[in-house]
């Protein structure tokens, strides 16, 4: 979750180097900068509550940073165009010294955070994603959209991102909220999280057998779209799960719902009411009810090591007495690999370059082993 400041995700950042910019500070290096922190004034410890690091390296970076050195540098920035979006999305509230700016993880759907902080408590006032590629934009539109329909649910409050306004501005698509609890979540599952997801699913709960699910329907319509656009190995993998899912898992019957899409330790924070959760541009309905505890765990073991996924799924089953027999569980982990193998692909399509590769290459090995286990 870097970059470089010759690739920045909207035009409207813009290194100058003539004397009029306002300086930043590159965090945590100028070769892989995350977030732009204001040099004026520079309170570390303010800007440095919103970094929640999980690995030991960034953890390392971080405790480095409270103790005043910073590998990364300065980078002067052109003033007016930031000043007009600060204008737009703060009100003219706070200042270009209030505002920290988050870079984005780089891939096709990379977006910029303004984070507002408060001068005297140093805490986060407003979040502001901004959006300027055509991906991005749709994402974006989606996730403010989800927001703002689950902010009608009572039971949400205080557990979810609430939307201040969205809309567009410059050329792209932004969504601004409050700012929620930035106490790190950990990177553990517990019967919290689990809690939680029930929760979500409340109210959109439904059964049907695999082949009559829009779920399946549409998997199988994006799969044969993207069958034709490519020839990569792991098309092969892709291929095979269909076929294995189609001859032993179509007359199944299943649980859909609503899920989050990306429920990973790094979007979730501690807050007064238990879990809180940032990030629902991913967020669909009518997935089966497993998929956030599959992508919690797979994902962990990706980016930050552990057990092997499937292992701890198991032991979360006994532990919580899920309500699904074994076999229809491993079944839907092999729908959600299909699921997500496919997003990835498709988002390594739109930016080989970029991003996922190695989220890829691991998904496409754990879809083998899944498909000849099967």
């Amino acid at each position: 979750m870097s970059t470089s400041l010759d690739t920045l995700p909207v035009s409207w950042i813009r290194p100058v180097s003539d004397g009029s910019g306002v300086t930043f500070r590159m965090y945590p290096s100028a070769a892989r900068v995350q977030w732009l922190f204001p040099a004026t004034g520079f309170p570390a410890q303010r800007f440095l509550r919103l970094i929640r690091p999980y690995s030991l390296p960034a953890r390392w970076l971080k405790a480095l940073a409270e103790r005043g050195w910073y590998g990364g540098g300065s980078v002067d920035l052109e003033p007016d165009r930031l000043a007009d979006w600060y204008r737009r999305v703060f009100g003219g509230t706070l200042t270009l010294a209030d505002v920290a700016i988050y870079l984005g993880a780089e891939g096709a759907l990379r977006k910029v955070v303004l984070a507002g902080t408060d001068r005297r408590s140093g805490g986060a006032l407003r979040f502001v994603k901004i959006a300027e590629t055509r991906p991005a934009r749709a994402v974006l539109r989606h996730e403010a959209a989800m927001l703002r329909r689950l902010n009608e649910r009572p039971d949400l409050c205080g557990m979810i991102p609430e939307v201040i306004e969205s809309g567009e501005h410059d050329g792209c698509v932004f969504l601004v909220t409050k700012a929620g609890p930035l106490t790190p979540g950990g990177p553990g599952f517990s019967p919290e999280h689990w809690r939680f997801l029930t929760r979500i699913q409340k109210h959109t709960a439904t059964q049907a057998a695999l082949s009559d699910s829009p779920f399946w329907h549409a998997l199988r319509q994006r799969l044969a779209v993207f069958r034709g656009q490519v020839a990569e190995p792991w098309m092969r993998w892709l291929n095979a799960a269909e076929t294995v899912l189609l001859a032993r898992a179509a007359d199944s019957r299943f649980t859909f719902c609503l899920v989050h899409g990306d429920f990973v330790p790094w979007n979730i924070s501690w807050g007064e009411k238990g879990i809180y959760v940032y990030d629902w541009e991913l967020a669909a309905d009518g997935f089966p009810r497993w998929f956030d505890v599959f992508h919690f765990h797979v994902m962990r073991r990706i980016l930050l090591g552990g057990a092997p996924p499937w292992a701890e799924v198991l032991r979360w089953h006994a532990r919580l007495q899920w309500a699904v027999s074994l076999p229809q569980l491993r079944w839907c982990y092999l729908l959600y690999l299909v699921e997500k193998t496919l997003h990835f692909a498709e988002a390594w399509r739109l930016a080989p370059e970029k991003g996922s590769n190695r989220v890829l290459r691991w998904m496409t090995q754990e879809l083998r082993r899944e498909v000849l286990a099967a």
